[in-house]
């Protein structure tokens, strides 16, 4: 069964992938950047969901939720033969998924049976920065997959844990082995930040408020580790 806690649920509703992101680390990892296959699987072991390793996918993954009048037991499986590093995006992205989803609809009794298949790379639709276009019909399902992505990217590299980092280290090789990502990540991330921190400050100065934030002091970080536009 799937551990519930109000302040996850609280932020999900809040779309706050960075804290969102935090919380389960606090909530389900070792408050500290997860590396190893078994660190992950222990992680979703502890929340309450399998993990499974497939090798006769047609899909880079899938997340299996059961009606809530079973025991529920929401299951991630992902493609055997990919790279550990899309493998885990994939594992994040299904429990971002699951946190913003379907753990609000199990707290407001609306949940059902979810079955979700991912035919492309959400790892490379990160890497590309491509949000997720689709009809106007399914809008929410496509705001769900963003937010998903987003806190994919947020729960493999916090944003407060890189700030702190790159304090004392510049260095981005250095930086992608001490969170266990790709040199191509750190970049992306870097980028996703930068937008976000764009859109705030849009807001900020259409609201009269000043951008000196922590978002704007991330923004300064990353331009010491990749001084790109």
């Amino acid at each position: 069964m799937f551990t519930i806690f109000p302040e996850l649920v609280r932020c999900a509703r809040a779309y706050d992938e960075e804290r969102l992101a935090l919380l389960a680390h606090r909530y389900f990892g070792s408050g500290e950047p997860l590396k190893t296959r078994t660190q992950y699987e222990e992680m979703l072991t502890k929340a309450g969901i399998i993990l499974c390793y497939e090798t006769s996918l047609d899909s880079y993954g899938t997340l299996l939720i059961r009606d809530e009048r079973v025991p529920m037991s929401p299951v991630i499986c992902v493609r055997k033969d990919l790279d550990w590093m899309e493998q885990k995006f994939l594992i994040a992205m299904f429990l971002g998924r699951f946190l913003f989803d379907h753990q609000v609809k199990i707290v407001s009794r609306s949940s059902k049976l979810l079955s979700i298949r991912e035919i492309q790379s959400p790892y490379l639709r990160f890497l590309l920065s491509k949000r997720p276009r689709h009809s106007q019909l399914s809008m929410l399902g496509s705001r769900m997959e963003w937010l998903s992505d987003e806190f994919a990217g947020a729960f493999l590299l916090p944003k407060q844990w890189l700030r702190t980092f790159v304090e004392e280290e510049k260095d981005p090789l250095r930086i992608a082995a001490h969170f266990s990502v790709s040199l191509d990540f750190l970049h992306a991330r870097i980028k996703h930040i930068r937008q976000k921190f764009q859109g705030t400050l849009y807001n900020s100065h259409h609201k009269g408020h000043h951008a000196n934030s922590p978002l704007a002091r991330i923004r300064d970080h990353a331009r010491k580790i990749d001084p790109s536009p």
